[in-house]
């Protein structure tokens, strides 16, 4: 086995990775490459009659302009590929220099892509010897030659156009892998012998072009080599591929039916990310007022202890003052029975009173009848208006001595009377005055112990102020928490539901991701599928003129052939000599063509047709 069927005949396990073909936009120098060759253009010389194929490849000029530009951006485009296969571009030269050993790493780093089981030969020339026949079994356009080996360093433009295709062939290939398989190789052997085969037996049959056995057999050739290249079959692929198309439509409709969802659920994703933030605006803002109310509630709190501390003191005082509860309640007693006293005192001074003032009128009384008895006595005297005792008689003198001492006793009598009454009356006064200071003194504790209960009362009010406002404060401050809680679960709720939204949105990504590139990759499938059946087509076409128009040549020849020739006593002596039966009937009846189709239009036609 030579270098060449060595390096190609490990090719035939190729197959273009999906991570090397990176979008469906194929390169311009992709045109050179398998999927934009004609089938025609690699057919190789023919192995059953040993003749040269009507369509050869030809060595064109290349058309590139190998120029700093150029090399650099190819350099780029490997830098590129490298780094995306995660290898490293190092051995990517940075300038438009190239040396040998650089081309040799970066050509066998290539070619592993497309053949991973390639392995170089050892020795220092086979980079001179083997790239071309690697190149030529590429389909590259051009020629490649041992003197581009050798000048790599002063002219790498034309090996920089090999690394360039070899790229190509390695991102850009689209056809089928069967398909470049056969390509590559070149194997059209056994077709082509089959073919005319084929060719030789249906005209030794007398079978025409148009005939359905013929088109029988030639269906079944090309399906066996090519696949399915009938009508009908085509129309039927044609009808999945329409359908594909159509299921692609449904998809891509679902798809952006389903973007338009994701767009909605992004409207809302940014909706609750707005009432998020307001919702922690106003989170910050409830924090502001619960800060607030702390400290209002501390204020309250210091309000109420030092309420609480003035309460103590009050009671303290209430409890420490000279006058206790009970004396207070036994000066009450007291005055009570002071007011009865006075009333009873009072009632007493009224009868002394009475008393006296009889006392006063029997007085005033004694008083006048003592004038009268003086008036009477000084009547009595003699030589005068004065009266004395010397007219007296003795009994007159004791009954005037007796009254004047009874007179005497009832003044000293009246006298001790007024005398107890007027110490009696100054002890009312003075019981009175006392009663009075007493009164005032306790009227005064009175109006003390009242105000302190005002104040105490006062106290007890705002300590009831203050405990229902701190009531509120404390029913306010909870339910601020609880609606700073319910907040904060509502926050934890909605950035529970932002999380799922955007796992659905990432998930609905995914899929539609997943769905483009399946589309994508349907697409060029339907697209590889149409254009190998297109070259097929082309290709069996141009075979069947091609074998047509050799069958005709053939048949002219034969023709020729057999007019030179006595055929009648030829065919007669090879008949008899061999005895066959269905031999001799298949001659006889070619024989009578031939001469129906020289008679040609003098021939009758329904003679020629039951001849056929």
């Amino acid at each position: 086995m030579n270098r060449k069927s060595q390096g190609l005949s490990l090719r035939k396990s190729i197959r273009p990775r999906e991570s090397q073909v990176p979008s469906a936009v194929v390169p311009s120098s992709a045109r050179r490459g398998f999927a934009n060759r004609s089938i025609l253009d690699t057919t190789r010389n023919s192995v059953g009659s040993g003749r040269i194929s009507l369509y050869g490849q030809v060595n064109q000029k290349d058309p590139r302009v190998f120029n700093d530009d150029f090399i650099k951006r190819t350099f780029g485009r490997i830098r590129d590929f490298l780094i995306q296969q995660r290898l490293s571009a190092e051995i990517v030269p940075t300038t438009s220099k190239l040396t040998l050993k650089q081309f040799e790493n970066i050509f066998k780093i290539l070619f592993g892509f497309i053949e991973p089981a390639y392995i170089p030969p050892s020795g220092n020339q086979w980079i001179e010897q083997e790239v071309p026949i690697l190149m030529d079994g590429l389909g590259y356009p051009h020629k490649v030659t041992k003197s581009m080996m050798q000048t790599v360093s002063s002219k790498p433009g034309p090996v920089v156009g090999i690394l360039d295709y070899t790229l190509d062939v390695v991102t850009a290939v689209e056809c089928d892998p069967v398909e470049a398989i056969r390509l590559m190789q070149k194997e059209d052997a056994v077709l082509q012998v089959e073919t005319e085969e084929l060719a030789r037996i249906s005209f030794m049959e007398g079978l025409s072009v148009n005939d359905s056995k013929l088109k029988a057999q030639v269906l079944d050739l090309t399906t066996r080599h090519k696949g399915i290249l009938d009508e009908e079959d085509i129309r039927v692929e044609r009808e999945r591929i329409h359908n594909a198309k159509q299921e692609a439509e449904t998809q891509l409709q679902y798809l952006e039916e389903q973007l338009a969802e994701q767009k909605g659920l992004d409207k809302q994703i940014e909706d609750l990310e707005e009432y998020l933030e307001q919702m922690e605006s106003r989170h910050a803002h409830k924090e502001t007022e619960l800060e607030a109310m702390k400290a209002e509630k501390a204020k309250l709190a210091q309000q109420i202890s030092d309420t609480e501390e003035l309460i103590k003191q009050t009671k303290l005082v209430v409890d420490t003052q000279p006058i206790s509860a009970e004396e207070i309640r036994s000066m009450r007693s007291q005055t009570t029975e002071l007011e009865a006293t006075r009333s009873s005192l009072a009632s007493k001074m009224r009868a002394v009173e009475s008393e006296y003032e009889a006392v006063s009128g029997s007085i005033r009384i004694a008083e006048s009848e003592l004038e009268m008895e003086c008036g009477k006595i000084a009547q009595l005297r003699p030589g005068g208006s004065r009266v004395g005792p010397q007219s007296w008689s003795r009994d007159e003198m004791i009954t005037c001595v007796k009254k004047a001492d009874q007179s005497a006793r009832l003044m000293n009598m009246i006298n001790e009377e007024a005398n107890l009454i007027n110490a009696k009356i100054a002890e009312c006064r003075r019981i009175a005055e006392d009663n009075q200071t007493f009164e005032l003194n306790r009227r005064k504790k009175q109006q003390e112990v009242d105000y302190q209960k005002q104040d105490k009362e006062a106290l007890d009010e705002k300590m009831k102020y203050f405990s229902a406002r701190l009531d509120e404060k404390l029913k306010e401050l909870l339910s601020q928490r609880q609606a700073v809680s319910n907040h904060e679960t509502q926050i934890v709720l909605l950035d529970k539901e932002v999380e799922d939204l955007k796992a659905e949105r990432k998930r609905q990504s995914s899929l539609l991701s997943v769905a483009e590139a399946k589309l994508h990759q349907q697409n060029k499938e339907d697209a590889a599928a149409l254009k190998v059946l297109e070259i097929e087509k082309q290709k069996v076409e141009r075979t069947i003129a091609a074998d047509r128009v050799r069958m005709e040549q053939l048949a002219t020849y034969y023709r020729e052939s057999f007019a030179a020739l006595n055929v009648d006593s030829v065919i007669k002596a090879v008949l008899q000599k061999l005895e066959v039966d269905p031999l001799r009937s298949f001659v006889s009846r070619f024989m009578d063509i031939e001469r129906s189709e020289q008679l040609g239009s003098s021939c009758d036609p329904q003679v020629k047709s039951s001849l056929q």
